[in-house]
């Protein structure tokens, strides 16, 4: 059993006042999961000295204590007021940005990850966030179709109850880990894949009735060798939609609905006045001031500061470093295990400067039973898969903006070549990419 699942029957065991919370199959399912779309993690400036980090206490955990879409479900079309408490729900919307916005709010998935632009689109939004989208930021916004939910205050005495007991436990007892694990995991569950994947080991004779079974889709087949055969499948779509036994116990609105609210949360504080975001993750800011005291403490939702930053280099989600007073370097770098030192990133502030490093992976071979151990080479560089780079004229990154989106495309996302400075040199190999090439978009990985 997963912890997520432990946490779901405590909660409905203990904390769950009625049956409100609605399963969600079918089209509905799949109409409501294009809004969820996952934590924002953006680079805005790439360097920068005298920075205050921050974390969210338990931001997932804050946001289900907010209403949550439950009852009954109405479907609609054609556009309605945001601003009338009644309209709570999912919405298909046609969205214009406020072109001033350098920190836009409103999220889209576009090519595997998540950006912020402005310009024009349409997507399923929560309307907790249209809302905020349109009174607070400026955007234009116009609903085509939707979901109406009823409001519950759901989760709150559970998260309450579970965020006590950890603030109150000692950070080397188990219990604060475990009341830690068990605040976070909830949510989650509630965002779990409709038709969940599932893995069998049989023998060939047993294997023959699975492939041969119609309310079933084999994804994978892998010969063991030894009779026996490991068999991946789902149950197919109209068969959950039938027998909802199939069905996990989820509800997508939950789910989505959860990291609405955090987004929020976090774009809130990209936006206070006179203050200046550097970086910011899924519950993390970075800043070039300290934020207001009042939003600062131990309680839920509150800000924590993590360090205070001498100097930091940020080149694309998931990938910074920094010093800090403490005479201490961090360095995060996602996807690459290994060590990468604090004075490397700054040469990759430069256009077209990219760092290689070594590092094993391990591939599984269920067939013959084993594990391969390859080396393989690293790419690390600045990327520009979320935001546009801009570059001053030595060729340096200075800042970031917005993409500009577009009929589903982005109609910005070319830079220019004009400077050819020299790479600087040092004990790791640095790559200058040729001019007539795009600049690198993301960690490539060369197999040797």
């Amino acid at each position: 059993m997963s912890l997520s699942s432990v946490a779901l029957d405590i909660f409905r065991s203990n904390f769950m006042p009625e049956q409100n919370i609605p399963k969600i199959l079918g089209e509905m399912y799949y109409d409501i999961k294009k809004s969820y779309k996952g934590g924002l993690v953006d680079m805005y400036k790439p360097e920068g000295s005298n920075l205050f980090l921050y974390d969210v206490n338990s931001e997932y955990p804050e946001a289900m204590c907010l209403d949550m879409p439950a009852g009954k479900v109405k479907y609609i079309e054609g556009d309605l007021d945001l601003n009338d408490p009644k309209n709570f729900g999912f919405f298909k919307a046609e969205i214009i940005a406020n072109e001033n916005l350098t920190i836009p709010v409103l999220p889209v998935k576009f090519k595997n990850t998540i950006i912020c632009p402005i310009g024009q689109w349409s997507d399923w939004y929560f309307s907790e966030e249209l809302k905020e989208a349109q009174n607070v930021y400026g955007y234009k916004i116009k609903i085509l179709k939707g979901y109406i939910f009823e409001r519950k205050n759901i989760f709150s005495e559970y998260v309450n109850t579970m965020y006590a007991y950890k603030v109150n436990s000692n950070k080397d007892d188990p219990k604060y880990l475990i009341f830690k694990l068990l605040l976070n995991s909830l949510y989650g569950k509630f965002g779990m894949k409709e038709d969940k994947e599932e893995t069998i080991i049989l023998n060939y004779k047993e294997s023959e009735k699975y492939l041969n079974n119609s309310d079933l889709t084999i994804t994978e087949v892998i010969d063991l060798g030894n009779g026996k055969e490991v068999l991946k499948y789902f149950y197919n779509k109209e068969e959950i939609d039938k027998f909802e036994l199939y069905a996990p116990n989820i509800s997508i609105a939950i789910a989505s609905a959860v990291v609405s609210y955090a987004r929020i949360k976090i774009n809130k504080l990209k936006h206070i006045p006179g203050i200046k975001v550097y970086y910011s993750d899924t519950d993390s800011i970075i800043t070039n001031k300290p934020i207001p005291d009042k939003l600062v403490g131990r309680e839920l939702g509150q800000l924590k500061l993590v360090d205070h930053i001498k100097r930091g280099y940020f080149l694309a989600p998931k990938l910074f470093g920094y010093s800090n007073y403490k005479f201490e370097t961090i360095v995060k770098n996602k996807g690459f295990k290994n060590k990468l030192f604090f004075y490397e990133l700054s040469f990759l502030l430069y256009k077209d400067t990219v760092l290689k490093k070594d590092q094993e992976k391990w591939y599984k071979d269920w067939s013959n039973g084993c594990i391969y151990i390859h080396n393989e080479l690293f790419t690390i560089s600045a990327t520009a898969f979320k935001r546009q780079l801009i570059f001053d004229s030595s060729s340096k990154l200075v800042s970031t903006k917005p993409y500009i989106f577009k009929n589903d495309f982005v109609i910005n996302s070319q830079h220019d070549y004009i400077f050819n400075i020299k790479a600087p040199d040092f004990k790791d190999k640095l790559i200058r990419q040729p001019f007539n090439q795009p600049l690198s978009i993301g960690f490539v990985i060369l197999y040797t």
